[in-house]
């Protein structure tokens, strides 16, 4: 009874199989077109559109809606690259490819789905390759002390198989990091990527002591001295242009006598009085003027002063003070002035 029943429910299958093809040989091209757009087979749904005779009762309708499909077909294509591209953000790698695979099982001519797909591929290797140079970094600095703890309770316990397939996949784990991080510094030094080479050189030599790979220590070595040197080199030159600009505004303030800005630029210019002995000589002139103009300005106050002239005393003090800031008994003798001159306002009134 229950073969009877399977034999029953096979063929009820086989009818429905058949019904299904009947009804799509029977079905007109344009009820065909839209069982592909339903089934996102824009590759298909065009070429049927393209392959219908003109003779076909339904071929204008099929030519009327070819743009509307490629459209769709279009749509279609970006929003699974962006779908995929979203998968891939998200470090969904299965999911990402499954999207452009089922995509481009119906759609195999894209080349958009195509380029995705292949691009897909590329990141998902680069991303492995990265995150396995990660893990081997990070093994090689935290792997030796593992197995120097598993090696002392061998110590204790050298017939634990617990310990000792712990200690052999130690071991395995330390040969397989040491070998991608060859790779990665052989890479690096074919590069000519140094910074990067003396990075994982450092983490190679933390598993396998600081006199291994000693070629390449040699040539990092050598090349990240040679870089050092450039950029002392290019650091200097900045040094000087900078100080030969400040030297040039420096003389033109002091051949203008814009002698605030001449005080502004003496700390800048003084931490190069020794390397460069013009600039001090340069300092040492500008002070000296400054103070020369400054004593006959307190000299001219003075007899302003002395003779009752209280705002002309005042007002070459004051532009004394901007060559000679540090003259404590000339700001003595400013203050002492505007004070006796507010005396005098106040007597006037």
């Amino acid at each position: 009874m229950k073969a009877l029943k399977i034999i029953m429910v096979v063929i009820c299958l086989g009818i429905t199989a058949a019904c299904s093809q009947l009804t799509q040989l029977t079905a007109s091209n344009e009820q065909k077109l839209e069982h592909l757009i339903a089934e996102d087979r824009y590759q298909q749904a065009l070429a049927l559109i393209d392959n219908t005779p003109d003779h076909k009762p339904d071929y204008q309708t099929l030519q009327q809606r070819r743009a509307s499909v490629a459209k769709s077909q279009q749509q279609f294509i970006k929003q699974t690259i962006r779908q995929s591209q979203t998968l891939t953000k998200q470090l969904e790698w299965q999911k990402a490819q499954q999207t452009l695979s089922q995509a481009l099982s119906k759609n195999a001519e894209s080349a958009s789905l195509q380029a995705a797909f292949k691009t897909l591929e590329t990141k998902q290797q680069r991303f492995v390759a990265q995150q396995q140079l990660a893990l081997a970094e990070h093994q090689a600095f935290a792997l030796p002390q593992s197995l120097h703890h598993t090696e002392k309770l061998l110590l204790a316990e050298p017939d634990d198989s617990y310990l000792l397939a712990q200690r052999q996949n130690l071991n395995t784990q330390q040969a397989l990091a040491s070998s991608r991080l060859k790779q990665q510094i052989d890479s690096d030094i074919a590069k000519q990527r140094w910074g990067s080479a003396s990075r994982y050189l450092k983490a190679y030599h933390s598993l396998n002591g600081t006199k291994s790979l000693p070629k390449a220590s040699q040539l990092i070595n050598q090349q990240q001295k040679r870089a050092r040197n450039q950029q002392q080199k290019q650091h200097d030159q900045d040094s000087l242009q900078r100080v030969e600009k400040l030297q040039q505004t420096f003389q033109q303030a002091l051949n203008d006598q814009q002698w605030q800005t001449v005080q502004q630029l003496i700390p800048a210019l003084e931490p190069s009085r020794q390397q460069y002995p013009v600039i001090g000589q340069l300092i040492d002139e500008a002070q000296q003027s400054m103070q020369q103009i400054s004593a006959v300005l307190i000299q001219r106050g003075q007899e302003h002063y002395t003779h009752g002239r209280i705002d002309q005393a005042i007002a070459d003090w004051q532009q004394a003070t901007q060559l000679t800031p540090d003259d404590s008994d000339l700001h003595e003798r400013l203050q002492r002035a505007i004070r006796f001159k507010a005396n005098i306002e106040k007597l006037q009134q």
